[in-house]
C-alpha cells in the first residue's frame, strides 16, 4: 500500500452560523455515565433523539431550532426537554443508533441494548413513555462499543463489544453470529452490500453481507506503530465507509509510558472502482495530528469511540469532531476537484467569523463535544453572505447539533458561499 501524507486546504466557501444561545439539557451535565453519542436524527421525520442522565427524550427537530432562537429574543430559560414528544426512562445509555429505515431507536446501555419503535414513542402522549408500549426487544449484552445499522437491508445490525467481539444478525433475533474476534472498529458499505473491520494486528477485512466471500489486506508498518515517527502503538478508534472508493479511520496512538499521543486519521481509498474489490491495492492518505488541542487526561483510553463524524452527500463533506477536544472542536475533511481527480484534503476556514466555536463551561472549565448529528430538514434560516453589507443572503442549508459534557446543546447552521444545495 502507497502511503502518502494529506494536506490542509483554505476554504472560503464553508460557512457556519451559531443558532441562538446554548440550549440547555442537563442541569449540572454528565458526570457518572458520559456517552459516546448522544444525538441521533431522523431526516425521514424530522425528529432528533437526545440522551440525559436518566434515559433518552424524542423531539421534534424544528421545535429544538425554534426554541434556540426564541432565546435570543426574550430572558426566558428553555430546556430541551420541554419540547420532548416523549421520555423514557433507561439509566446510563452510552450511545444512540437510529434505524435505515427510520422507525427503530437503539439505546446502547451499559448493560443491555433496548430497540423502541420510533411511531410508538411519538404517538403517546406527551411526558414519561410506557417502555412496554415501545420496547421492541431488550438484549442483554455488555458494554457495546458500536451498533451500526446495515443502510439497506431492515432491520440487519452489526454489533461491537468493547470485548472486540463482533456479531452480526437481525435485531429481532435473539443469536446472532459470531464475525469475529479482537475487532476494533467496523462499519457497513454505502450500499450495504459489505461490511469493513479492522483487528488489533491492523488487518483490514472486507466480507459481503451474507458472508460468504472476503477480501482481507495489512496495513504498512507506517500505520502499525502509530505514524511515520513510529514508538507507538496504534489502536483504530472507529470507522466510517460512506464512499463506496473510501473508508474513514480514525486512531489513537499510545506512547510506551502509556501516555497518549494525538489522535490522527487516514483514509483508504481505491485506485479506481469500490473499495470492496481489492482493498490491497488501496492508497493511504494521512492526516498525522488531525485533532487539535486535545487533552488525553478526559476520558480513560478505552473509554471509545471518540472521534463522532456525520458526511453531507453532496458536498463530499465530513463534519468531525473527538471527544477529547477541549478547542476548535469542529473539523473539516472534505473532496476537491483537481481537474479530472478528486483529493481528500483536511479543510480550514479561513475567516474566523464563520468558524464554529463551542464555549467554555459556565464554570470556566473546558468543554468538550459528546454527541454530533446534523438535521438536513430544517432550512429556513437566512445566512447573510460574507460581505454582509451588500445585503446577500446563502441558499439555506443543514444544521449542526452538538451536545456538550456540560449538557448543553449547541445548533450552528452551514451553508456554502458557492451555493451548493443540499439535497435531501
Amino acid at each position: 500500500m502507497e502511503v502518502v501524507e494529506g494536506d490542509e486546504r483554505g476554504d472560503h466557501d464553508i460557512i457556519f452560523k451559531r443558532v441562538g444561545p446554548e440550549l440547555r439539557v442537563v442541569e449540572g451535565g454528565f458526570t457518572s455515565t458520559i456517552p459516546s453519542q448522544a444525538l441521533s436524527i431522523s431526516n425521514k421525520f424530522g425528529l432528533i433523539f437526545f440522551v440525559h442522565p436518566e434515559g433518552f427524550c424524542i423531539a421534534k427537530t424544528r421545535d429544538l431550532v425554534e426554541a434556540c432562537q426564541n432565546l435570543n429574543d426574550s430572558n426566558k430559560v428553555y430546556n430541551a426537554k420541554d419540547f420532548s414528544l416523549a421520555c423514557v426512562d433507561l439509566p446510563h445509555i452510552q450511545s444512540l443508533a437510529l434505524s435505515e429505515d427510520e422507525l427503530v431507536i437503539a439505546a446502547c446501555a451499559e448493560d443491555r441494548i433496548q430497540y423502541f419503535s420510533v411511531p410508538a414513542l411519538v404517538m403517546q402522549e406527551k411526558g414519561r413513555a410506557e417502555i412496554s408500549v415501545a420496547l421492541l426487544k431488550s438484549l442483554p449484552i455488555s458494554d457495546s462499543k458500536l451498533l451500526a445499522w446495515n443502510p439497506v437491508r431492515r432491520g440487519t445490525v452489526l454489533t461491537l463489544s468493547k470485548g472486540r467481539t463482533l456479531t452480526v444478525g437481525k435485531f429481532s433475533e435473539w443469536h446472532h453470529k459470531t464475525v469475529a474476534e479482537d475487532v476494533e472498529a467496523a462499519d457497513w458499505s454505502p450500499d450495504g452490500e459489505h461490511f469493513c473491520y479492522i483487528t488489533s494486528d491492523k488487518e483490514v477485512h472486507i466480507y459481503d453481507s451474507d458472508l460468504t466471500s472476503e477480501s482481507k489486506c495489512r496495513l504498512p508498518v507506517e500505520i502499525l506503530n502509530g505514524g511515520k515517527n513510529g514508538g507507538f502503538e496504534a489502536y483504530v478508534d472507529n470507522l466510517k465507509w460512506t464512499r463506496f472508493d473510501s473508508i474513514l479511520v480514525s486512531c489513537l496512538s499510545r506512547e510506551l509510558e502509556n501516555e497518549e499521543d494525538n489522535p490522527w486519521i487516514f483514509m483508504l481509498v481505491s485506485n479506481g472502482g469500490s473499495i470492496s474489490q481489492d482493498p490491497s491495492n488501496a492508497k493511504i492518505v494521512c492526516f498525522e495530528g488531525f485533532f487539535t488541542s486535545i487533552d488525553s487526561s478526559i476520558l480513560a483510553f478505552e473509554k471509545g469511540p471518540f472521534t463522532l463524524a456525520d458526511y453531507i452527500q453532496p458536498w463530499d463533506l465530513f463534519i468531525m469532531t473527538n471527544r477529547k477536544c477541549i478547542d476548535d472542536h469542529i473539523s473539516l475533511l472534505g473532496w476537491c476537484d483537481e481537474g479530472a481527480k478528486s483529493k481528500i484534503s483536511k479543510l480550514k476556514i479561513l475567516d474566523d467569523r464563520f468558524t464554529p466555536r463551542i464555549e467554555l463551561q459556565e464554570s470556566g472549565d473546558d468543554n468538550y463535544v459528546v454527541g454530533l448529528a446534523v438535521d438536513r430538514t430544517t432550512l429556513s434560516i437566512e445566512i447573510a453572505g460574507p460581505n454582509g453589507e451588500s445585503g446577500e443572503t446563502l441558499e439555506p442549508g443543514p444544521v449542526l447539533f452538538c451536545m456538550t459534557i456540560e449538557g448543553n446543546l449547541s445548533l450552528f447552521s452551514v451553508a456554502r458561499y458557492d451555493s451548493f444545495l443540499v439535497i435531501l
